[in-house]
């Protein structure tokens, strides 16, 4: 596991890499703790209570979480979800790479205009006449961070000639079958968040998608045991980044999301977000829930007859 001295020493290199890339929002960087088990629950109560987040409800510890409030900001960097990593340069570029993703958190949020009161989506709580607001923000805050953090991540010098893409496309093949396959709860907003954020600014993933479109990145076309050929992506039928797996009309209205996020991300200051951008994100999340739990929902029918035959 990373000690906490290690992190300690990355962290002011982290922060002046993210300070070179994106433009000051004039904001005080947050505190960040380092927290072990033992000292998980005090120190985050104790920054709660500082930065006045609504942020109390915490389904899962994460690697890192940021707090926001009217009293400011901070960042928790939770020591145990670093078991099993190294002192070399992968954990290094992971560990950057989180930091940057909560820095994003924290240079959108300061961005945001306080008349708009987004904070009170924080609280992942219901509110009326708010629904595809809510869900378009839920799924606008992690996009958003998971962007500024690829800004700033350096791309992979990869031999796109070799296999070594294998890694990055199952990743995105794992983020876009963790966002739809969710059994009976609609969709994943939080892997759909990353899955876009990923394809559209990250990149390494940009230079396979590139690779692949080329013809440069190839997959082995295996017709026997004992030998195979090389073809490219088009010859394969394959899509890089997995959106020809997806049935019709999910597939239309994820194409309507990543075109919309596209769009966004073209404006100078793509960091900003207005309520009608998040009730389009919003309402274009809303119909893809329904379109799964329709699709669910005639699958166990299906299977029902199936059964009673």
């Amino acid at each position: 596991m990373l000690s906490q001295r290690q992190m300690k020493e990355w962290i002011p290199e982290t922060i002046e890499l993210f300070k070179s890339v994106m433009a000051s929002n004039h904001a005080p960087f947050p505190e960040i703790c380092i927290v072990s088990d033992k000292t998980m629950d005090r120190i985050r109560n104790s920054l709660l209570a500082r930065t006045q987040s609504q942020a109390k409800l915490r389904v899962e510890i994460p690697a890192m979480e940021t707090l926001h409030g009217p009293g400011g900001d901070a960042i928790i960097i939770y020591q145990n979800a670093f078991r099993g990593a190294y002192w070399d340069e992968e954990s290094k570029g992971r560990f950057q790479h989180f930091l940057w993703h909560e820095l994003g958190h924290f240079y959108a949020l300061n961005m945001e205009d306080p008349a708009d009161n987004y904070s009170r989506f924080m609280d992942q709580k219901p509110h009326p006449d708010e629904y595809e607001a809510l869900l378009g923000y839920s799924f606008w805050s992690e996009f958003i961070a998971e962007v500024i953090a690829c800004k700033v991540t350096p791309a992979l010098e990869i031999d796109w000639e070799g296999y070594n893409w294998y890694p990055i496309r199952n990743e995105l093949l794992r983020l876009l079958f963790g966002a739809l396959n969710t059994s009976g709860m609609g969709i994943n907003w939080y892997d759909l968040a990353f899955y876009i954020a990923k394809v559209t600014s990250d990149k390494t993933v940009l230079g396979f998608i590139d690779a692949a479109k080329k013809g440069v990145a190839k997959v082995r076309n295996t017709y026997n045991l004992f030998s195979s050929t090389e073809i490219t992506f088009e010859e394969a039928g394959l899509d890089p980044i997995g959106m020809n797996d997806i049935a019709d009309e999910p597939l239309r209205i994820i194409k309507d999301l990543y075109r919309y996020m596209e769009l966004h991300l073209a404006e100078e200051e793509y960091w900003k977000v207005t309520y009608e951008d998040l009730e389009t994100i919003g309402a274009i999340i809303h119909a893809l829930e329904r379109t799964i739990l329709i699709a669910e929902f005639k699958e166990t029918m299906r299977g029902s007859r199936r059964i009673q035959q």
